[in-house]
C-alpha cells in the first residue's frame, strides 16, 4: 500500500471516534486489514478495548491480532479481555493473542483457563490460540487433550489440530492413543483431522 495507503488509513482512523458503534467496528476491522499503514494506529484501536459496545471490543481485539508487532505491544491489554463477561469478547481476545507471537504466548496460562469455559466458541478459540503459541502453548497440551472428548465436534477438531502444532514435534505424539480414538468419531471432520494428524505423525516418526 505504501505512501498511497497512509492517507486512507488516516481517514479510517478518524472513524474510530464516531458515535455509531457500527462505524467504529468497521473502522477497527479495516485498519486491521491495511498492513503497516493500519498498524500505525494500533494504539488508537487499543483504546476501543474499553468501548461500551461488546462488538466494538471484539473487532478491536481482532484487529490488533492482525497488526503484527505494533498490535502485539498491546497483548497485555487484550489479555485482560479474556475475563470479559461477554463470551464473544473472550473468544476474540484469545484468538488475537494467538497471532501476537511471543507477546501473546506470554499469556498462554490465561488462555488455557478458557479451555474450561462454558461456551464452546470460547473453548475453540482458546485451543486454536494455544496451538499457535509454541512451547508455551505446549505446556498446556494435557489440558487441550481433554477437549478431545468435548461434546462440541468443532472443539474436538480444533483440539486435534492444536496438539499437532504444539512444540517442536507436536504434542499430539504424547496423546497419540487419544487422537487415534477420534478416527471413529461420529463427525466426519473430526475423523478427517485425526487421520491427517496421525498420518503426519507417522511421517515424522519415520524421518
Amino acid at each position: 500500500m505504501g505512501r498511497q495507503g497512509a492517507a486512507p488509513a488516516a481517514e479510517v482512523a478518524k472513524l474510530l471516534d464516531r458515535e455509531d458503534r457500527k462505524v467504529r467496528s468497521c473502522a477497527a476491522e479495516a485498519l486491521g486489514l491495511m498492513g503497516e499503514q493500519g498498524a500505525a494506529y494500533a494504539a488508537k484501536v487499543a483504546k476501543l478495548l474499553d468501548d461500551e459496545d461488546c462488538e466494538v471490543r471484539r473487532f478491536a481485539a481482532c484487529a490488533l491480532g492482525r497488526m503484527g508487532e505494533q498490535g502485539a505491544v498491546h497483548a497485555a491489554e487484550v489479555a485482560q479481555r479474556l475475563h470479559n463477561k461477554n463470551y464473544i469478547v473472550r473468544s476474540y481476545a484469545a484468538e488475537a493473542l494467538g497471532h501476537m507471537g511471543k507477546q501473546g504466548a506470554a499469556h498462554a496460562a490465561e488462555v488455557a483457563r478458557l479451555l474450561h469455559d462454558e461456551d464452546c466458541k470460547v473453548r475453540r478459540c482458546a485451543a486454536e490460540a494455544l496451538g499457535r503459541m509454541g512451547e508455551q502453548g505446549a505446556a498446556h497440551a494435557a489440558e487441550v487433550a481433554q477437549l478431545l472428548r468435548d461434546e462440541d465436534y468443532q472443539v474436538r477438531s480444533l483440539a486435534v489440530k492444536a496438539l499437532a502444532g504444539m512444540g517442536e514435534r507436536g504434542a499430539a505424539h504424547a496423546h497419540a492413543a487419544e487422537v487415534a480414538q477420534l478416527v471413529r468419531d461420529e463427525d466426519r471432520e473430526v475423523r478427517r483431522c485425526a487421520a491427517e494428524v496421525l498420518r503426519l505423525m507417522g511421517r515424522q516418526g519415520a524421518a
